[in-house]
């Protein structure tokens, strides 16, 4: 299983995604597997609230690194957000 990071920049601030076995997990939590939440997103026509659910997942879990890597306290993204 590979991790996967990337960076997403938004309103002049740069946010870290995170895609590994702790966002996997809260995937896998709400959906039952990753291949459950997979066939909803990955389609013509991908399901908004899976896709919102998971890139929030993965957005905090970024934050979760970065807070740690930094000792910072930045608050979790809500799904609204």
């Amino acid at each position: 299983m590979k991790d996967i990071y990337g960076v997403i920049p938004y309103n002049g601030k740069e946010y870290r995604i995170a895609f590994n076995l702790n966002a996997m997990a809260e995937i896998q939590e709400e959906y039952g597997t990753i291949n459950a939440w997979s066939d909803l997103t990955d389609r013509e026509e991908p399901d908004a609230k899976a896709m919102i659910f998971g890139i929030r997942a993965m957005l905090n879990e970024g934050i979760d690194i970065t807070n740690e890597e930094n000792g910072t306290n930045d608050p979790p993204l809500t799904l609204k957000q």
